[in-house]
């Protein structure tokens, strides 16, 4: 695993996508929050603003490269 500021956990995985807002990292692993927010072991990072968010999508267990 690996830290990340702002990442309230351990991240595992990253990935990268377009969901139709311009490509961002995704974040995967064993994390409640993300800079305060709600982030369910999943978190985006938006690097046109610099910001983590928590995506409207939910995890229900700890997500982990293999």
């Amino acid at each position: 695993g690996f830290f990340l500021g702002g990442l309230g956990g351990i991240g595992s995985a990253l990935a990268t996508f377009d969901d139709g807002s311009g490509p961002a990292l995704y974040v995967g692993g064993r994390f409640a929050e993300v800079d305060e927010l709600t982030a369910n072991n999943i978190a985006r990072w938006d690097p046109g603003t610099s910001t983590w968010s928590a995506p409207s999508m939910q995890s229900c267990r700890p997500l982990e490269a293999r």
